[in-house]
């Protein structure tokens, strides 16, 4: 099974999403395809995230923005995103996320700008050389994971701590079980 950064409310099992065997048959399909794919986009952790798959024998990583909600389901502020692209190359320059504040107490909600990939992360573009890049930092810098960790659940409280950020850091870029579960434990 394929361990993601959510848990269960138990906080004991991590929820899982790929089957090992859908995930090598997607793997073969973003080796074969992966040069002509841009970015992923993707949802249902109702999270501002991202992951970047580059399979072994793969020259072509592939960046999966994984957008917030709308929903503010696991109390994350409900936002939605903006992409940038150039539309004369089909890069991605940069995602910018909005987000409604939904904090006790507040009244007459406004939609806001919360930040930008390129701000943020001071990344030029958001290919998935420059993601595999950032997903080093946040695992290697703590500075630049509390950025992430702020912007996780759309600027409400984060469920990411100092005692678990290696399961949503390693989930990044790991996806086979065996190898996330050596990530988690530092090896």
């Amino acid at each position: 099974m394929i361990s993601l950064s959510l848990r269960q409310k138990s906080g004991k099992t991590p929820i899982e999403f790929w089957e090992d065997a859908f995930l090598y048959k997607f793997c073969d399909l973003i080796r074969e395809y992966g040069r002509i794919i841009q970015i992923a986009l993707a949802g249902h952790t109702q999270t501002d995230d991202f992951r970047v798959l580059g399979t072994k024998g793969s020259s072509s990583p592939v960046f999966f923005r994984i957008t917030p909600s709308i929903s503010p389901i696991y109390l994350n502020n409900p936002g939605f995103s903006v992409l940038k692209y150039d539309p004369t190359s089909d890069d991605v320059l940069d995602i910018s996320t909005h987000y409604l504040n939904l904090s006790p107490g507040g009244t007459d909600p406004q939609w806001k700008w919360e930040y930008s990939f390129s701000r943020a992360y001071e990344c030029s573009s958001l290919s998935p050389a420059n993601m595999l890049q950032l997903a080093a930092r946040i695992h290697g810098d703590p500075k630049v994971r509390q950025t992430f960790a702020d912007f996780y659940a759309v600027s409400a409280p984060s469920p990411i701590t100092d005692t678990n950020w290696s399961f949503f850091s390693c989930a990044q870029t790991i996806f086979q079980s065996a190898n996330y579960s050596k990530c988690v434990q530092g090896q």
